[in-house]
């Protein structure tokens, strides 16, 4: 048996189209939808939006995507790192500090779809002028959702970390004195290839029971080539820049045939199914308690002592675990965040998408007790 960490293409309503499918414009009557290929693209068209320049910074926590600070860097804003809590919300007193050197923005990560313990400090933060940008890349955009903070300038969904798309990101602009720009018309056929390849060979892995990828994601050179592959040449002009695309026609049709709200469902009743086969695991943290994931969750986060052996273990026995964010970008200084750090070197994800069945979340539980067993 193979368990991906990630769902299978829809092969049945991609023939046979069921067209329950809910536009994304619905969910957010109130706010300006906007479709990109990465949410990061969406960032570089934040930093237009509000006017920032080079010199001017933001507030990033230290547990972060490194992908998320490259449309920062890229148009010369620099960027603060706040430590998180064991909660994974934002270090109120180190944000109070760090607003002294007059940030513009501040960006707060609802991770593995949990929304941080955040409102306060937000509120400080928006009372002092900084734009919120509300990162839900682990979750999905769904009407009368949990998400969405009338707080939050941006909300910016990752619909590619959910669903078997090769790409697609939105951005909900709640501000209506932000002027967006235009959106993007071209599409990065470079990333729609390699990720439709990555796509197919997941779907296939899953029903022949036996997957290579797994093992091709911890050759650093393999890895490599095929960030490589998926990237547009970077730009070599005088002026900072950034390359903007437009979602897929691939994923645009994938995603009409997908019904987000039984997705979201599954996803929550797998997640609430492992917290309770887990809790008797000596060696197992869930990493957010006892809480119910209040909308589509990312995965199941656990943290574990010895997080390398678990996760090798774990392939062996055919699960696919993923650590998110498994270091802190090399960009976060040395000393301090350790909170960020510890998450960093201890978590690892369970999958529990849409496709799980009771007899593979049965394998996940028990193949995670044998992988932590001493």
């Amino acid at each position: 048996m193979y368990i991906s960490s990630n769902p299978g293409l829809p092969l049945r309503s991609l023939l046979i189209p069921n067209g329950k499918a809910a536009s994304f414009g619905s969910a957010f009557p109130g706010s300006r939808v906007f479709e990109y290929s990465r949410g990061r693209e969406a960032l570089a068209d934040f930093v237009q939006a509000t006017g920032m320049k080079p010199g001017d910074s933001v507030l990033l926590p230290a547990y972060i995507c490194s992908a998320v600070l490259d449309p920062f860097e890229r148009l010369g804003i620099k960027i603060l790192f706040y430590p998180i809590d064991d909660g994974f919300a934002p270090d109120a007193m180190a944000v109070r500090h760090l607003l002294l050197q007059k940030p513009r923005a501040i960006l707060i990560v609802h991770y593995f779809g949990f929304p941080p313990e955040s409102r306060a400090i937000v509120q400080e933060c928006r009372d002092r002028g900084l734009r919120i940008i509300e990162d839900c890349a682990h979750t999905l955009p769904l009407p009368n959702g949990s998400f969405n903070d009338p707080l939050a300038d941006l909300t910016i969904y990752s619909l590619a970390k959910l669903l078997p798309v090769p790409d697609g990101a939105l951005a909900v602009v709640n501000s209506p004195d932000l002027l967006w720009p235009n959106p993007p018309t071209k599409i990065n056929k470079r990333l729609t290839r390699v990720n439709s390849i990555w796509q197919i060979a997941n779907t296939a892995e899953v029903l022949a029971g036996v997957s290579l990828r797994t093992r091709l994601r911890d050759n650093r050179r393999t890895t490599r080539m095929l960030t490589d592959l998926r990237e547009e040449p970077a730009s070599t002009g005088s002026l900072p820049s950034y390359h903007r695309f437009q979602m897929s026609g691939i994923a645009h049709w994938i995603n009409k045939n997908i019904d987000l709200s039984p997705v979201a469902r599954r996803r929550k009743e797998n997640y609430k199914w492992l917290l309770a086969a887990t809790k008797s695991i000596k060696g197992v943290r869930a990493a957010f308690g006892d809480l119910n994931p209040p909308a589509a969750p990312l995965g199941f986060p656990v943290l574990v002592d010895d997080r390398e052996a678990v996760r090798l273990k774990l392939i062996s026995a055919g699960v696919d675990p993923r650590p998110i964010w498994s270091a802190l970008p090399s960009q976060v200084p040395t000393d301090g965040f350790a909170t960020a750090r510890y998450i960093a070197a201890h978590n690892i994800v369970l999958p529990v998408h849409q496709d799980l069945t009771p007899k593979a979340l049965a394998h996940i539980a028990s193949a995670l007790a044998r992988a932590v067993a001493v």
